[in-house]
């Protein structure tokens, strides 16, 4: 009797540690950090991306929301963290140019690594539909005070710079820490216009929201393109994934295939197409060249409106 108790106790043992052991032994999920709050074009992305990812592999992803100091909060978290390719950045264009704007304690050309261009984006110039500015013109003459020109991190914050210099000064740069909270006060009439990717606002736009005064190439609007409008303006950007330096080549093409197996669904594809995203995808390589060209695109204006550090 006493060996048949203590078989069936040992058997239970066995079973308890069985599910510990799988556990110990199973892959963390993959963390995909957006250094920005939810609601924005980033956030949308980041979890169209997600969806698809834990569809195509076998592999659990999820999205992690760390926004504040201007993208630097999130992006120094994945430049600390392992690099084991578990920890990747979601980010907007703005990421390659933040240490010209601001000191920081990273360097993102060499503390990230390019793993894949998720987008190139459609922008909008949008003011409140139910406001009183009615074309770009009226920038210039609307509120002899000046214009309140909305911005969340990255390139909306240059559009406004940009703007400021077109106005002779005549604009404010009121600073929000996304697209929706940024978006809401053009709405609500606290900012008189923003500088957007189209995703986030299409609905708004469509809906009769937001009214827009210029658009990229392409965007689809009754309204003259940024080009037409201010000749030589800069009002482009994109979006993709990047890892902490020192991430296994092996992996970081592993996550490339599986972001371009992602981008070339037709649905995912349609879904981007229909927000103002255009679907990019290509090695790492293509898109560390297209950082490159940012880089040097952003950093002659930031240099030439004078807003780095003081």
């Amino acid at each position: 009797m006493r060996q048949i108790i203590q078989t069936f106790l040992m058997g239970l043992a066995a079973l308890a540690a069985a599910p510990a052991a799988a556990q110990a032994t199973e892959p963390r999920p993959v963390r995909i950090v957006v250094p920005a709050p939810p609601g924005g074009s980033l956030d949308a992305s980041a979890r169209l991306l997600v969806q698809k990812l834990s569809a195509v592999t076998t592999e659990s992803y999820l999205v992690e929301n760390r926004p504040g100091a201007n993208t630097q909060i999130g992006t120094e978290a994945v430049v600390r963290a392992a690099a084991d390719g578990r920890t990747l950045l979601f980010a907007g264009t703005g990421v390659i140019f933040l240490p010209l704007l601001q000191k920081v304690a990273f360097s993102p050309m060499t503390d990230l690594v390019p793993v894949a261009q998720w987008s190139a984006e459609q922008y909008v110039v949008v003011t409140s539909a139910a406001g009183p500015l009615q074309a770009v013109a009226d920038l210039a003459t609307a509120r002899p005070a000046g214009l309140n020109c909305a911005a969340y991190p990255g390139v909306s914050t240059i559009a406004c710079e940009q703007l400021k210099a077109r106005l002779g000064g005549r604009s404010t740069t009121v600073p929000f820490a996304g697209i929706a909270p940024a978006a809401n006060a053009v709405m609500g009439g606290h900012a008189d216009v923003l500088f957007v990717n189209l995703e986030p606002v299409h609905k708004l736009i469509t809906g009769g929201r937001l009214r827009v005064l210029a658009q990229s190439k392409g965007a689809g609007f009754a309204a003259p393109t940024v080009a037409e409008a201010w000749p030589g303006f800069v009002l482009e950007g994109h979006a993709g994934v990047l890892a902490p330096a020192g991430t296994p080549e092996a992996r970081i093409q592993q996550l490339n295939r599986d972001i371009n197996r992602a981008l070339a669904d037709p649905e995912v594809a349609a879904h981007m197409r229909e927000g103002g995203q255009e679907p990019v995808g290509g090695t790492p390589q293509r898109y560390a060249d297209n950082l490159r060209r940012s880089l040097q695109l952003y950093g002659d204006l930031i240099q030439k409106l004078d807003l780095g550090p003081k």
